[in-house]
């Protein structure tokens, strides 16, 4: 256009300069987008996030023994027999846990009229969602949508709520309700008027259905944290408030009432003995019946490592936390109680969720550690409050140095251990047995080196820092683990024993025997498949064995365990046959069992027991 240099120069930098502003716009105009709907990107985030991590995948892998294909097989039962009241266990009274998880799972197969992994898990695995959901609305309401973001994903990626949240046991519904009431109990103290009611109403809902779900701990937890929290802040009168406490205490009773009094009156006694007494009280004080009973220190193990990947970060911020109280403490004066409470004095909504956390874990882990009944899934419903503690170290990691440096040095050491597992695992993998080399071998160069890019990826961000990247890094880490396990490691546990129990109860039900499972632990992965009532003699007991063989007008068969097998070989031998001889578990059968003629009667395409579909009866 313009022929002299000069002008072509200037022509130059009028193109330059439109396309970078015009550049510049279009960057502007996208990022104010996103800030004018932070929320709406924000829920979008997190359903993507929680069908990447929860609902994907999730009927990869078959039902886990022993809890989660017990309660899996109560629940299909519930759905067979009609009775959703009763709790059945291979036709015995179940007398042990309340209804709620077994309605849900019940009600997930009857409305897609089947029964398989996925179903089952599938209201576990959104009630695991709906508490992450609530935990980002709890954290945009007091912070903004930045932390309730940090609070959401921190709980949604950490190694023990994801693991639980693909297991369909009862622990995971137990948190969701303590969650949800403890949630609203301080959302109801933050709030103002009829919202304020609102919320109390719904903290008595929720107790009333974590009562359903697992008992007196739902009330006795949320009840204790409320009293200490309400107490510190001053609020406890409003706890009592007739507008507050009666509509609550009603609708508790008349949610949870119904189903006690229809137990009572099958059971009488029976149940008030069995379900309270022994399942609640008895195992809170003497676990030796139980055989649960470990040290006083034994969750803080299970704590730092369930808690992974975020568990460094959170530990600095629960001492320092601590560490700034105790400073406090020394400076006040006065009396005992003065230098006590001043120190916990809050000033606003934020603060106030930062105290509500640190009595919701404290609290709760020290009441499960003086609990003589100790599992590892019982530490699950202390993670929404370590979720914002560690969401506040997270949320200020690009501002304060001191919470960027433990950010740092977290990354830093978590990237070193799995650099260095990495390596040690490669050598170590030449010297295992060659059966379990070959059931690692589908997996073991994919998650050897997809650790080893993610922690070495991570490395190169701390060259610069912005706590944003570094947790986006932390995602991909956790979202990588889950999908090796769901592909891959979930399916390998259930190769060592449960798949060949699984084989074998489907072959008692295509040849309509009686089966018989001895000398090893109840194993509900066999009622996956079979229909019938399953005779389990636990112990080595040959007498019973006979007995029940004696009293069967059909044949049986009969599962043992390889590992003591030889301890009565010569018995097996001289009263059936072998039919199968499997890696953990070998099928005998009496010898009016046609071996030859049922086993090829069996239907050769059905292959329910090795992709973990199980059968509807």
């Amino acid at each position: 256009m313009f022929n002299c240099e000069k002008c072509q120069k200037c022509q130059k930098f009028f193109d330059d300069f439109f396309k970078k502003k015009l550049s510049f716009d279009y960057d502007n105009k996208f990022f104010t987008y996103i800030k004018t709907h932070a929320n709406m990107f924000a829920l979008l985030l997190l359903l993507t996030a929680s069908v990447l991590f929860i609902v994907f995948g999730l009927g990869n892998y078959p039902l886990i023994d022993v809890d989660e294909t017990r309660y899996a097989v109560m629940a299909r039962d519930m759905v067979l027999s009609g009775n959703w009241n009763d709790l059945l266990l291979n036709g015995e009274p179940f007398l042990e846990k309340p209804p709620l998880y077994f309605w849900l799972v019940a009600a997930s197969v009857k409305l897609f009229n089947g029964f398989s992994p996925f179903i089952v898990r599938f209201p576990i695995g959104l009630t695991a969602i709906l508490l992450v959901f609530a935990t980002y609305f709890v954290g945009k309401r007091v912070s903004g949508v930045k932390f309730g973001l940090y609070s959401a994903l921190i709980l949604l990626s950490s190694v023990f709520y994801l693991i639980f949240a693909h297991i369909a046991i009862l622990d995971m519904v137990l948190t969701v309700t303590i969650g949800l009431t403890l949630y609203s109990g301080f959302l109801a103290t933050i709030s103002q008027n009829k919202t304020k009611s609102i919320y109390w109403f719904l903290f008595y809902v929720f107790m009333a259905l974590g009562f359903l779900a697992k008992g007196i701990l739902a009330i006795a937890f949320p009840v204790i944290i409320m009293f200490v929290y309400c107490l510190i802040i001053k609020q406890l009168k409003e706890v009592f408030r007739p507008l507050n406490l009666l509509p609550g205490v009603i609708v508790f009773f008349l949610i949870t009432m119904p189903w006690h009094i229809v137990m009572y009156k099958h059971y009488g006694y029976t149940f008030i003995q069995e379900y309270y007494i022994k399942h609640h009280f008895s195992r809170f004080i003497d676990s030796a019946e139980l055989g649960r009973k470990q040290p006083l220190l034994f969750f803080v193990p299970v704590f730092l490592a369930g808690f992974f990947p975020w568990v460094l970060t959170f530990v600095y911020t629960f001492f320092k936390a601590i560490k700034k109280y105790i400073f406090k403490f020394r400076e006040e004066s006065g009396n005992i109680l003065s230098k006590v409470l001043n120190p916990l004095a809050v000033e606003n909504d934020f603060q106030k969720l930062l105290l509500f956390s640190m009595i919701f874990f404290t609290v709760m882990f020290s009441v499960l550690s003086i609990s003589s009944t100790k599992l590892p899934t019982y530490i699950l419903p202390v993670f929404p409050a370590a979720a914002f503690l560690t969401a506040y170290a997270w949320a200020r990691a690009d501002k304060d140095n001191d919470y960027g440096k433990a950010v740092i040095i977290s990354t830093e050491i978590i990237a070193g251990v799995l650099i260095v597992a990495s390596i040690i695992a490669t050598f170590a993998y030449v010297f295992l047995p060659f059966i379990i080399k070959m059931k690692l071998l589908p997996y073991r160069d994919i998650t050897l080196y997809g650790l080893l890019f993610i922690s070495i990826f991570s490395l190169m961000k701390l060259k610069k820092f912005k706590a944003n990247n570094l947790f986006a890094c932390y995602l991909t880490l956790m979202l990588f683990i889950m999908i090796v396990a769901k592909s891959y490691i979930f399916n390998t546990i259930y190769m060592f024993g449960q798949n060949e129990l699984v084989k074998y109860a489907y072959v008692a039900e295509q040849t309509k025997t009686n089966l018989i499972a001895f000398d090893f632990p109840v194993k509900s992965s066999i009622m996956t498949q079979y229909s019938g009532k399953v005779n389990y003699i636990p112990d080595f007991d040959l007498e019973h064995m006979d007995l029940v063989v004696k009293n069967s007008e059909l044949p049986v068969l009969i599962i043992t365990k390889n590992k003591h097998a030889d301890d009565y070989m010569n018995d097996l031998k001289s009263r059936f046959v072998l039919v199968i001889n499997g890696f953990k578990y070998s099928l005998w059968a009496t010898k009016n069992f046609n071996t030859s003629k049922n086993l090829l009667n069996i239907d050769s395409t059905h292959h329910s027991y090795e992709c973990g579909n199980c059968i509807v009866h």
